[in-house]
């Protein structure tokens, strides 16, 4: 699950942080992908100098309420595509055969170290 937490800290909050979460609230609702993606509130990330901060899966990001859908495609959804990348790659047989056969070769060299001695 991608992690989206945006600051509602004073200083972002007069940069428009309550109009980002409502909108990243309607994109995600909008893309269906609320299953996917969850959106949390916190207070000063550090950052203030900078528009609102927002982590994406730990990453601190800066966004504004003219740049939240750019920004929703560009970080955001990128990384719901990703994991589901990842996940659907998880699945496929030849990495499931690889993971196998790599288990198997690290058994048997650790029953060569055990019975080196």
């Amino acid at each position: 699950m991608i992690q989206v937490t945006v600051c509602i800290g004073s200083s972002c909050h007069i940069k428009g942080s309550r109009q980002i979460v409502e909108q990243l609230q309607y994109l995600i609702s909008e893309h269906k992908v609320g299953d996917k993606v969850e959106l949390s509130g916190t207070f000063c990330i550090g950052r203030c100098q900078q528009g609102v901060c927002v982590l994406v899966d730990e990453a601190v990001l800066s966004v504004n309420p003219d740049t939240v859908d750019e920004f929703c495609k560009k970080e955001v959804f990128k990384c719901v595509e990703r994991d589901e990348r990842l996940k659907l790659n998880a699945d496929s047989p030849i990495l499931t055969n690889l993971i196998d056969e790599a288990v198997r070769v690290g058994n048997a060299l650790n029953y060569i170290d055990e019975n080196s001695n």
